[in-house]
């Protein structure tokens, strides 16, 4: 399948959920506080996208761009499982252990990595 067909679905796909699923834990140090880095990591996932229909999830950033039609690609196969295992994960919880955090934040990059390979792919930057 050519994944330039796709090219704008993708672009939003990346801007939407791929950008924004790490934007504020990406300013998060090594060393800062279960808090400060819970705090990024809810703000990321809850409120993934924000504009003037409202606030979106990651989830459901995905459930709005997720293409069907390109459903056999690992990337968006990869992408599906480190959402899904994210939604497993009780962020929501002022007491989550770091490991939690930390498995949040690295499925969090998973899921922004896979959206930009998708994206290069489609512009013929990348292997596909």
């Amino acid at each position: 399948m050519n994944l330039s067909e796709h090219l704008e679905v993708l672009e939003d796909l990346h801007h939407d959920l791929g950008k924004y699923i790490c934007f504020e834990s990406r300013f998060v140090e090594e060393n800062a506080s279960n808090v400060e880095l819970r705090t990024a990591l809810c703000t990321d996932v809850f409120e993934t996208r924000r504009g003037p229909d409202g606030v979106l999830t990651a989830w459901q950033v995905w459930e709005r761009l997720r293409p069907p039609e390109l459903a056999d690609r690992e990337e968006i196969r990869t992408i599906e499982r480190s959402l899904l295992r994210l939604s497993e994960l009780n962020l929501l919880d002022d007491n989550a252990p770091r490991s939690v955090l930390l498995e949040a934040r690295a499925l969090c990059q998973v899921v922004a990595t896979n959206t930009r390979t998708l994206l290069k792919v489609a512009r013929g930057v990348g292997h596909g």
